[in-house]
């Protein structure tokens, strides 16, 4: 269950990949890219971790003191928790956000992500994802697909070239960074407050297990941090939001930015009326295609299963690549519909 390169920000889904993420290593591993460190004032690595345990510590271990909830505040609804926390409610205000989560197994911290959601110094509409295993996603909205740094940090031109899939992805990450309605069953345990804050804690159910979600907001149901624990109640995540940070380029994101040579992949579907899309991409880039119903094929026929090779200087030309679903019926329609991105 941990996250696929298919990244869709949303809390609860990272609840679930936490079982996953927490078996994977038995050490401290945080996100330290440029972007999580400017969060902080500290200047090494081994700052910013401490910086960040001490947070967290602090937090989890400090006494505080609980309050019943007025009758105002038990007519909080998820519903109204997630309105005020959705990409749309939040960039309304003209501040960027980004949301930090660990991960932990048997009470150590084993694994990190780190999501921003805003806009570059540019005013460019701007999607981030990092973890703590160097994986890098962002979001170039003018062309319609992503870049990716892979743990080799090899950086590709992430492309969902299937009907209305990259959409969905980029709509769902605006929208469920730090709380989503659709990933599971979830109910209202308990209401009261902490410290001042309001506090709701959750039941939620998948069909894997189920968890407690211990929600921090502020008087206008804004998400401060929340907590995860598992059946058990030990720990398994803690995140926490920040408001009016920016988030700094990777280098070869940057540079990728400001290509000027480049070229273009187009797609054509092999069903249906034939739908076409291109896609404009820095020779420089190989594509790496994310397909959940799809293989891809470098001939009409079908009969080459597509991969992505350089020519002898190293760079990428244009291609074309077709998609079709195994079975699907390839004759049905003849209007071609031609698409460029975006």
């Amino acid at each position: 269950m941990r996250k696929s390169k298919l990244w869709v920000a949303c809390a609860m889904a990272a609840a679930m990949l936490a079982l996953t993420a927490c078996g994977k290593e038995d050490k401290l591993v945080l996100v330290t890219t440029e972007a999580a460190a400017s969060q902080s004032d500290a200047t090494t690595t081994e700052d910013i971790l401490a910086d960040i345990r001490e947070e967290a510590e602090n937090t989890t271990e400090e006494e505080k003191k609980r309050e019943p909830a007025s009758e105002e505040d038990k007519k909080v609804t998820l519903e109204a928790i997630y309105d005020a926390n959705k990409g749309d409610t939040l960039l309304a205000g003209g501040n960027n956000y980004s949301l930090n989560t660990i991960y932990y197994s048997d009470g150590v911290e084993v694994y990190s992500e780190y999501q921003f959601l805003g806009f570059d110094e540019d005013g460019t509409y701007l999607q981030a994802y990092e973890d703590s295993n160097g994986i890098v996603q962002v979001l170039d909205k003018e062309y319609g697909y992503w870049y990716l740094i892979d743990e080799d940090k090899t950086c590709y031109a992430l492309i969902y070239p299937e009907p209305n899939v990259a959409d969905a992805i980029i709509n769902t990450n605006h929208n469920d960074m730090i709380i989503s309605l659709t990933e599971a069953d979830q109910t209202i345990k308990d209401i009261y407050r902490e410290d001042g804050d309001l506090v709701v804690e959750t039941n939620y159910k998948n069909d894997n297990a189920s968890y407690v979600f211990h929600y921090v907001l502020d008087d206008n149901y804004k998400v401060l941090e929340y907590y995860c624990y598992d059946a058990n109640g030990e720990k398994v995540s803690y995140s926490w939001v920040t408001e009016g940070n920016s988030y700094t380029y990777p280098e070869a994101i940057a540079t990728a930015h400001e290509s000027m040579m480049t070229r273009t992949v187009t797609f054509k579907i092999l069903e249906g009326k034939g739908l076409e899309s291109s896609y404009t991409v820095p020779v420089d880039k190989p594509v790496q295609l994310a397909l959940l119903e799809y293989k891809a094929y470098t001939d009409e026929a079908c009969t080459t299963t597509w991969e992505e090779t350089a020519d002898d200087s190293g760079m990428y030309t244009d291609e074309v690549i077709y998609l079709k679903r195994e079975g699907a019926d390839t004759t049905e329609g003849t209007t071609e519909d031609s698409t460029t991105n975006p």
